[in-house]
């Protein structure tokens, strides 16, 4: 539930993630503009402005570089069972990345940059939502396009699934 008021409900909840709020800090030497953890907080994703994705362990801070993207990255989500990273470019182009065999697949999704990805619960189709004002569904097997789903007049800057696949997104036009 979302606390609008001051309760000891939302105190504790802000004390629990707070009282020891820095484990650890990496400086990856670049401005980033995405993060991601995988469901079983081992790896944390972060990307930006030099197009690549660094996947952290959470437990040793060892950083490994994922390279081949071609413009910087406004957007990063794993899947539920966490073998597949998703990510969202400037140029449109989103991407779908299976962590454990390296193996990777690209397509342009939208015609502007692409700032939220998420995944279905059952991690077959990825949501995207664009500067373009659309948020899209692709299948995560071969990128193909599933649909559009409408209701923003403007930007688009972020979309979420729940664990049912219920779809929510936000826009610059001040829309959910």
């Amino acid at each position: 539930a979302l606390e609008v008021e001051d309760s000891s409900v939302a105190r504790a909840l802000w004390w629990s993630l707070s009282r020891d709020a820095l484990v650890w800090r990496r400086s990856l030497g670049n401005r980033l503009e995405a993060v991601a953890m995988s469901p079983d907080a081992r790896t944390v994703a972060a990307a930006g402005i030099d197009g690549c994705i660094y996947l952290l362990d959470s437990r040793t801070q060892e950083v490994q570089v994922l390279r081949g993207q071609r413009d910087h990255i406004h957007a990063l989500g794993f899947s539920a069972d966490g073998r597949m990273l998703a990510y969202g470019e400037q140029s449109g182009t989103a991407g779908l990345w299976n962590v454990t065999t390296d193996d990777r697949l690209e397509f342009r999704a939208h015609d502007a940059g692409v700032y939220g990805v998420a995944f279905s619960p059952r991690g077959d189709t990825l949501v995207t939502a664009s500067y373009d004002g659309t948020v899209r569904m692709w299948r995560t097997l071969d990128g193909g396009a599933i649909g559009e789903l409408p209701g923003h007049d403007g930007r688009c800057l972020d979309v979420v699934v729940d664990g049912s696949g219920l779809v929510a997104s936000m826009g610059a036009d001040g829309v959910v």
